[in-house]
């Protein structure tokens, strides 16, 4: 993680009281979303914390979210989720002529949530500061849209980690698909100088390829179009990964340390799996040698 989101979690971590949601305001804006702190804007009247805005949405959403830190060891109860439900109806009247696609709560804690504030929660969404934490490092990597984040608001009860990977999760298969054409593209996989580059190879091989590292590695089927979108999107001007002529397709000539720059944040990504294939490629070569 970056020493920005270091320092977000940290604070998600240890912060309590008015320094608690000062922490979750700087997560949600770290994840590219407007927030409102209340307090500051509206009074302490007012009695919730933070109003979330996706004005880039599809269709725009605003989120009213309630913030609490309770000690180790103890949970945070259901009085919460009554305060949140007191309080929304003034929200709802104030933000919903900017935002009058969809309105959402959220209940932010630490450590836990009570079986009981579990079970109310019909809804709303709750969300611990772990899951929080995993979201800001998956965003780190993948960048989610407001459109991809809104699907965490739309679930009612608690959000766990899993989910949060769950809306990572197209965007993983992807960054593998991009490891597994480079693979593929060079003259021996195993080398990690990454110098070594094929010569053309027709696409319909390299589909073929990139098809069996999928099997191989992930117990994974991929359809023909993921593999072409993908070779179309490391073919782009501003990615520069591969040339393509007709129906024959190499790597540039771009060295890798500048391919992986290019990709910026997700560059990070790649380049692990990349590395990770590699070693995997290493493993079976020396398993199959007499």
């Amino acid at each position: 993680m970056s020493t920005s989101t270091n320092s977000i979690s940290e604070r998600l971590k240890t912060q309590g009281g008015r320094g608690f949601t000062l922490a979750v305001l700087d997560a949600f804006k770290y994840l590219g979303l407007e927030v409102e702190d209340i307090e500051e804007t509206q009074g302490t009247q007012a009695h919730s914390d933070l109003i979330v805005k996706a004005p880039l949405a599809t269709n725009p959403y605003f989120a009213v979210l309630e913030c609490t830190a309770v000690r180790e060891g103890s949970e945070v109860n259901y009085e919460k989720l009554y305060q949140l439900g007191s309080n929304f109806p003034r929200y709802l009247t104030k933000y919903s002529k900017s935002y009058p696609s969809a309105s959402y709560k959220m209940l932010v804690g630490r450590p836990s949530f009570s079986p009981d504030t579990q079970k109310l929660a019909t809804d709303t969404t709750l969300l611990t500061t772990e899951t929080l934490i995993e979201l800001l490092k998956a965003h780190e990597d993948f960048y989610l849209s407001q459109d991809e984040l809104e699907k965490m608001f739309q679930r009612k009860g608690e959000i766990t980690v899993h989910e949060t990977a769950q809306l990572v999760g197209p965007h993983i298969v992807e960054v593998m698909v991009y490891a597994w054409i480079y693979l593929s593209l060079l003259k021996d996989p195993t080398d990690k100088s990454m110098k070594r580059k094929r010569e053309w190879t027709n696409i319909e091989r390299l589909i073929a390829m990139v098809k069996h590292w999928g099997w191989l590695f992930e117990d994974l089927e991929l359809p023909d179009a993921t593999i072409t979108d993908a070779v179309s999107d490391l073919s782009s001007p501003v990615l520069r990964v591969l040339l393509i002529d007709g129906q024959n397709v190499m790597l540039s000539s771009l060295p890798y340390e500048k391919i992986v720059q290019n990709m910026g944040n997700l560059g990070k990504t790649f380049e692990r799996f990349l590395l990770m294939y590699i070693d995997k490629a290493t493993k079976l070569k020396e398993s199959s040698r007499p």
